[in-house]
C-alpha cells in the first residue's frame, strides 16, 4: 500500500467566485478517485486546524491510500483527472517546489496530517528518497510497472 499527499496554494479565498469552478469539481474528482481500481481511502477532514497551522490557511490538501503505485498513477494521469487539472493555473499559485509526495505504508496506521506534511517536507529538504518521492523517482527505481504521460 502507498500513501499520497498533495497540497495546492489557492490564489483566491475559498469563498471567491474565482474558486467556484474548482470547488464545484472537487466532488467529481473525489468520486473518480474513490471509484478507481486500487483506491483504498482518503482523509475526510481536510479542514483540520493542523493544516492551516503548518502550511497556511491558503492551502488545500488531499491525503489518500492506494493498493499500489500503478493504481495511484493510473488515476492521477487518467484523462478524466487530467482534464480537470489542466486548469489548475487558474486556481493555484506556483510555489516553486513539489506539491505532491508518495511513500510506502510499511504497515503503519493511516497517517495524520502532521505526518503527511512531514513527508512533504522530507521531499522539500532531502529530495526524493524511499521515504518521500514522486512519479519520476518511482519510475527510475522501477517501482512503476506502466509508463504514464506527464
Amino acid at each position: 500500500m502507498v500513501y499520497q499527499f498533495n497540497v495546492a496554494q489557492i490564489k483566491y479565498s475559498k469563498y471567491a467566485l474565482d474558486m467556484q469552478s474548482f470547488l464545484d469539481a472537487v466532488p467529481h474528482i473525489q468520486r473518480l478517485a474513490e471509484s478507481s481500481p486500487g483506491f483504498i481511502r482518503r482523509a475526510l477532514n481536510e479542514n483540520d486546524p493542523i493544516v492551516g497551522q503548518r502550511l497556511g490557511s491558503d492551502f488545500i490538501v488531499n491525503l489518500s491510500a492506494w493498493e499500489s503505485l500503478d493504481a495511484l498513477y493510473a488515476f492521477v494521469f487518467s484523462k478524466s483527472h487530467r482534464r480537470i487539472m489542466t486548469a489548475r493555473d487558474h486556481w493555484f499559485t506556483h510555489v516553486g517546489r513539489a506539491l505532491s509526495v508518495t511513500w510506502f505504508a510499511n504497515d503503519t496506521p493511516y497517517p495524520t496530517w502532521d505526518e503527511a506534511i512531514d513527508r512533504l517536507e522530507i521531499l522539500w529538504h532531502q529530495g526524493q528518497t524511499q521515504d518521500a518521492f514522486g512519479y519520476s523517482w518511482a519510475y527510475r527505481q522501477g517501482l512503476v510497472m506502466q509508463t504514464y504521460q506527464i
